[in-house]
């Protein structure tokens, strides 16, 4: 195997490690404590240590997801602009935009069909006014607790990660002198 994919495969596993860890052992987070993993705050263990195989699975498709993106962005754009710190302000503005875009989505339409229900006559209206407000309102909250969050967090590591290795480690690119 290539010492790149060894190196990013050792990076893997500490950032799912970092991921695990952070998960369990802050309070702010409670979406993977009930999911058996408060034993490592030195509670009981209680049910099953895996239970939702979707949070084992979203850092290895976060994490991927962007060190691939990033390989391929390189190779064919031969920029750097990957690299750069404004890239990663920029992904998680975007991560966290599109979380808004999809709560407001989801919740206007379902109060515009209650609306309706209720024989509102401006019901596409009121129904967004009343949706804004309740995602304003708990947009953090339900991000915390939600597999998105883990999934920006596990790419915001994969771009680290590919940082370290691009920067720090020695493997870097040959570009085509023009």
């Amino acid at each position: 195997m290539h010492t790149k994919s060894w190196k990013a495969l050792v990076l893997f596993v500490i950032s799912y490690v970092v991921l695990y860890l952070l998960y369990a052992t802050q309070e702010f987070l409670p979406k993977w404590d009930i999911f058996g993993y408060s034993f490592l705050r030195g509670d009981p263990i209680t049910g099953y240590a895996f239970i939702d195989p979707l949070f084992l699975f979203i850092p290895f498709i976060g994490f991927w997801l962007m060190w691939l993106g990033l390989e391929w962005y390189e190779h064919h754009f031969k920029d750097e602009f990957v690299l750069n710190v404004p890239f990663a302000l920029l992904y998680m503005v975007a991560a966290y935009a599109v979380w808004f875009v999809a709560m407001l989505g989801y919740y206007w339409n379902n109060a515009y069909l209650v609306e309706i229900a209720r024989g509102g006559k401006n019901a596409a209206s009121a129904s967004f006014a009343a949706t804004l407000a309740f995602v304003q309102e708990q947009f953090i909250p339900q991000l915390l607790q939600s597999p998105f969050f883990v999934f920006v967090l596990a790419g915001l590591l994969g771009w680290v990660s590919y940082l370290l290795v691009r920067r720090f480690w020695g493997e870097k690119h040959m570009h085509v002198a023009a």
